[in-house]
């Protein structure tokens, strides 16, 4: 009879045990979801944050324009003519309805075909002078400016 009364014991202390641990599950992903969401919230904050002056801004405007630029190639078979070109593609090579201006309110410099590249294109924002040419350029072709 003792072995029953013990039994029955260890199988009420498994159950509870096993309510308890799908609590803890219960609990422990609720507080992931928490954590990702704040993350999510956080993240975009951290990233604006990560492009700390007008110079690492334009590098990234650039990289992403010359992206697009590779796209469009990839599809027509040649480089636009003009960045506006990227916007009226019907396909999206830019983000946004625009090609915004670099971090001095300048409009990029696009030359196709280019004068450091004659096979491809030339960008560059002309930097805080607002001069091409200068030593603040900031180019898609320069390893120094990357």
């Amino acid at each position: 009879m003792d072995w029953k009364l013990e039994e029955q014991r260890q199988d009420r202390l498994v159950e509870f045990a096993a309510k308890n641990r799908m609590k803890m599950r219960v609990i422990g992903l609720v507080g992931l979801l928490l954590l990702g969401t704040s993350a999510l919230i956080s993240l975009p904050r951290l990233v604006d944050r990560s492009i700390h002056t007008p110079s690492d801004r334009a590098r990234l405007d650039i990289g992403l324009l010359e992206k697009g630029l590779e796209e469009f190639k990839t599809d027509s078979g040649r480089y636009p003519g003009a960045l506006n070109e990227l916007l009226d593609a019907g396909k999206e090579y830019v983000v946004g309805s625009r090609i915004r201006q670099d971090p001095w309110g300048e409009t990029y410099v696009y030359k196709c075909p280019g004068e450091h590249d004659p096979e491809g294109y030339d960008l560059l924002s002309c930097g805080a002078d607002g001069l091409a040419g200068t030593e603040d350029d900031i180019t898609g072709w320069s390893t120094d400016n990357r």
